[in-house]
């Protein structure tokens, strides 16, 4: 939910479709594995620079894509995710190649479904409140036309790094904190499938609502867990479900059922 609705920001509300979502949670848990196994300073430091590490890789995704048009954006961020995912397989030494890097488990699961329960309400409604402040009201005119929001005086540029940097900032959150759950991380963090299955879920739930891009993620979540056990059918019933789901429902879950709620007699 926190990496489908950290997307919803970029995409839902300021018209910058991210197909490299993932590449902050990758660049966040590969730099916290490179210090719990190379360089033991105290874990919130650790913490810390993983999540930094991955909010300033959103910059090289943000700067390159300011001057241009939002079609750009996904571009550069499709090149990023890839030109990540040939590093770690290139510097294994480093890296860990096809395997990754592991970490014995240091904090117990039970502290980790907490923290991710408190990580995903806290993204929920500080993205909520940024949404319905001044910032979102910006994010969302540079989405419906820039020109019109560079005439009225908004700093398209400005608005465009903030909605980056706070989009990963919390992928990065999460992003640490799913390592320390799994204890590894390897380069199928930067997999075009892992990236690719944000997208779809945002927009199943419902692109611009960021209760419907959770709701999308929770719901698709569910369902490729119960298709485990056709998991070699599991890809085609996954597509089919999401035909069925466009198909009845086009503006995503929740837009299709606020538009029917609204149409009900009081």
């Amino acid at each position: 939910m926190v990496y489908v609705v950290s997307w919803d920001l970029l995409a839902g509300y300021t018209g910058m479709l991210n197909f490299g979502q993932l590449l902050f949670a990758g660049v966040a848990a590969y730099t916290v594995a490179l210090f719990e196994l190379n360089y033991p300073l105290p874990r919130p430091l650790m913490i810390l620079a993983g999540i930094f590490a991955g909010v300033v890789s959103s910059l090289l995704i943000g700067l390159p894509s300011l001057r241009v048009r939002s079609s750009y954006f996904a571009l550069v961020s499709f090149a990023m995710l890839l030109v990540f995912f040939r590093i770690t397989l290139t510097f294994i030494d480093i890296f860990g190649g096809d395997y990754g890097l592991s970490i014995p488990r240091v904090y117990s699961r039970q502290s980790l479904y907490f923290t991710s329960i408190l990580i995903m309400a806290a993204t929920l409604i500080s993205l909520r409140l940024i949404v319905k402040s001044r910032i979102g009201t910006a994010l969302q005119c540079i989405r419906e036309d820039e020109e019109t929001a560079r005439a009225v005086g908004i700093n398209i540029q400005r608005y465009k790094l903030m909605a980056c940097v706070i989009s990963a900032f919390f992928t990065s959150l999460a992003g640490v904190c799913g390592f320390y759950v799994m204890g590894h991380i390897g380069p199928e963090m930067f997999g075009m499938m892992g990236s690719f299955n944000v997208v779809i879920m945002g927009v199943v739930g419902g692109a611009g609502t960021i209760f419907g891009a959770a709701l999308g993620a929770g719901v698709l979540s569910v369902a490729l867990e119960y298709m485990r056990p056709i998991a070699e059918f599991r890809n085609i019933a996954y597509a089919l479900l999401l035909v069925v789901v466009i198909m009845v429902a086009s503006r995503g879950i929740w837009g299709s059922l606020a538009a029917y709620l609204k149409k009900q007699p009081e």
